[in-house]
């Protein structure tokens, strides 16, 4: 009775293919007509049958076949031509510790729900859902590169691209899949764990709900995402990431925040001031913060030029409601700087002849900008990332408007009244920002924010409230003039890291645990 020696089992193990190696022969593998063997295998992988009223495509993946070799990645990325930076598709690596340890790799793209946050975000409709294949496309042409669907899409599947300046995602390869091939990411996987299947639309949005979701990913009860998963193992499964990283700061708009905002409760102290006297020029603080804001919000887009196709997603997107409020906002702020400098060039009676208007513009400023800081709060809210949904984001920018109007009230009042003021608006300001901390217990997927406030950002924002602290009693004391403009900048700077850290921990969701597979 003879034994294979421990080095022939070797030998013998080596020569077994893997599924890549098999899959690589298949490939060079030609029938009698000269096409590879393996052409009409891949249309096993679509769809045969025509879509039905109310189907359409989706992803479906097999959890027991994905090995996490990203040949899917490679593929996807070489048959649509991305640039390094760029990836359309993933694969995460979950992992369970109870009852025993276990691994499982978790390919996914763009999910083309039934309800796309992308497509409703986008204020120049750069994205359309196909009503014959439920696909959502992007329209690159459109794009003008506000990145608004990054944060809309809980999945954080739209890509910006820093050379072309626009944003890009998977299309499911909709122009094979049209001619009957498969899209990329299926005819690179050598396991099959990648298909495409059709799903109908009124059962996802029945059944999709939060107990049915892959761990890492968030609740998908605002998008209904349509990728089918079917296989896996029975234990719960969490991320490997575990020490979340800090988001874009997104520096344009945090600039743009902080500055309109302050602006704002600046033009409220000279709009209130001048009811009881006549202040000259009181607006000019507010005016100039306004508009420096307004002028750095483009950097922030990609192509900047095409910024006024904006208003095209007013029904559905915030970010077009709020550039479509801050038009009048600014307009209206202008013709009250022009009313309180027409006395001093001597064109008092033409303000006369005015008569009712004079008296409206104050109150189109206040409308004016009242809507336009409830839209720019609402572009946050209206997204899936916990610290903006449930950190009080409109509490918070109106702290910034109270803060503005202490400052404008500290140049025109007393030292007394003016400590008072800021010291309401800095104590509000600190128990809004606190928020997130105390909604941890009631929303448990405000975790990862919660470790960045405490540990990475921790240093800078108790930093940041003694110098607030400090500059707001030096603003109260010097009043007026030169030293009193410094300390209005100084606290416009602090504010702007506040903004900065308000992107910085806003977060994609994530849920740290998983479900049953």
């Amino acid at each position: 009775m003879s034994s294979n020696s421990f080095l022939d089992q070797l030998l013998q193990d080596q020569s077994d293919l893997t599924a890549v190696e098999r899959f690589s022969k298949a490939h060079d593998t030609m029938d009698t007509s000269g096409q590879p063997v393996l052409e009409s295998h891949y249309k096993e992988l679509i769809p045969k049958d025509p879509l039905r009223a109310g189907e359409q495509y989706a992803f479906e993946v097999n959890l027991d076949a994905c090995t996490g070799c990203k040949a899917c990645v490679v593929g996807c990325h070489h048959m649509n031509g991305l640039a390094e930076t760029e990836t359309w598709r993933k694969v995460d690596l979950l992992k369970a510790e109870e009852p025993q340890p276990a691994v499982q790799h978790l390919t996914s793209a763009c999910h083309h729900c039934v309800e796309p946050g992308c497509m409703t975000g986008c204020p120049v409709q750069a994205y359309e859902k196909d009503e014959a294949t439920g696909v959502v496309a992007h329209l690159d042409d459109q794009c003008i590169g506000c990145r608004y669907c990054e944060l809309k899409c809980p999945y954080e599947v739209p890509q910006y691209s820093e050379d072309l300046g626009i944003v890009r995602k998977c299309d499911m390869c909709i122009g094979r899949l049209q001619e009957g091939e498969a899209p990329a990411c299926v005819q690179s996987c050598p396991n099959e764990a990648i298909k495409i299947t059709t799903i109908s639309k009124a059962a996802v949005l029945e059944e999709t709900n939060e107990s049915s979701e892959m761990p890492g990913n968030p609740a998908s009860i605002s998008t209904f995402p349509t990728t089918q998963y079917i296989g896996g193992k029975a234990e719960q499964f969490q991320t490997t990431e575990s020490n979340p990283t800090l988001a874009h700061a997104h520096m344009p708009l945090a600039i743009m925040l902080s500055f309109t905002q302050v602006g704002f409760g600046l033009l409220i102290a000279s709009i209130t001031s001048n009811w009881f006297s006549s202040n000259p020029l009181s607006s000019l603080w507010g005016i100039i913060a306004l508009f420096a804001g307004l002028a750095v919000a483009p950097l922030h887009l990609g192509s900047p030029k095409n910024a006024w196709k904006a208003f095209l997603g007013a029904r559905t997107s915030w970010l077009s409601r709020e550039m479509l409020a801050f038009g009048p906002f600014a307009g209206a702020a202008a013709g009250l700087g022009a009313l309180e400098l027409a006395p001093l060039l001597g064109m008092g009676e033409l303000v006369e002849k005015l008569g009712f208007i004079v008296h409206l513009l104050p109150l189109a400023v206040i409308a004016t900008g009242a809507a336009s800081i409830f839209c720019s709060a609402m572009i946050y809210i209206d997204t899936p990332r916990p610290l903006w949904k449930y950190g009080k984001t409109l509490e918070r920018f109106s702290c910034t408007v109270v803060l503005g109007l202490a400052l404008g009230f500290s140049g025109l009042l007393g030292f007394f009244s003016s400590v008072i003021i800021l010291g309401i608006a800095l104590f509000a300001k600190k128990h809004i920002e606190t928020a997130a901390s105390r909604n941890y217990k009631d929303e448990s997927h405000l975790a990862p924010t919660l470790k960045l406030i405490q540990n990475e950002l921790a240093a800078d924002t108790q930093k940041r409230w003694m110098a607030m602290w400090g500059w707001g009693v030096f603003s109260a004391l010097t009043s007026n003039g030169f030293f009193f403009a410094i300390s209005v900048l100084a606290i416009l700077g602090l504010e702007l890291l506040e903004r900065r850290d308000f992107f910085r921990a806003g977060i994609a969701p994530r849920s740290t645990k998983g479900t049953s597979l």
